[in-house]
């Protein structure tokens, strides 16, 4: 797998060195052309997850406490967020490992 994206990103370099804003790897496509809306993807999975996580609970007592905690939240009940940054810098190190 790290091959294959080295292999991309030099093809990508090559092709586009005069193009510094085209996106390597498009996460979504609009009428404009790729976006950059990794947060609210984010957000949407976590939501999603979370939904799951809390159905897959068999016993009315579990699901209650799997509702009532912060697990796979975006915002926390004390107010803080998913960090999106740290994901971010956190999977592109990985990927090259």
């Amino acid at each position: 797998m790290c091959r294959d994206i080295a292999d991309r990103i030099k093809l990508w370099i090559g092709a586009n060195e005069s193009e510094t804003e085209d996106i390597l790897f498009p996460v979504s496509e609009t009428a404009r052309g790729p976006t950059r809306e990794m947060a609210e993807i984010i957000r949407k999975n976590l939501t999603m997850a979370r939904t799951l996580w809390i159905g897959e609970a068999t016993i009315k007592k579990e699901r209650k406490k799997r509702e009532k905690s912060d697990f796979l939240r975006y915002e926390d009940s004390q107010g803080r967020f998913a960090d999106f940054h740290s994901l971010r810098h956190m999977l592109s190190r990985a990927s090259f490992v």
